[in-house]
């Protein structure tokens, strides 16, 4: 399950670096902690892959089960950024053709 997670999180995050803040800084300004936060949630991620890989007894939960908190704790008001801000941005600047 968690490879899963990992996966979609870092293609998400690649998109974006990729893909879609380079045309959305031709035509708005973006802040500049979208792409900071991005090092520190892959970051916290590779913390999490790390602590939870080395579970193998119930002793060790208590680290993965705290690693995937601090990553919850950074990656829930960075994706509510990207929606309140950036999306409602791109909407406005992109347009279907």
């Amino acid at each position: 399950f968690w490879r899963i997670v990992v996966k979609f999180v870092e293609g998400h995050h690649d998109h974006e670096e990729q893909i879609f803040f380079p045309l959305l800084k031709e035509r708005m300004e973006l802040p500049s902690r979208l792409t900071t936060d991005h090092a520190t949630l892959m970051g916290l991620m590779a913390d999490a892959t790390t602590a939870i890989n080395a579970m193998h007894t119930s002793e060790d939960v208590p680290a993965a089960r705290d690693a995937v908190k601090a990553l919850d704790t950074e990656m829930r008001p960075h994706l509510q950024e990207e929606e309140t801000d950036t999306l409602p941005g791109m909407m406005a600047n992109f347009k279907p053709e």
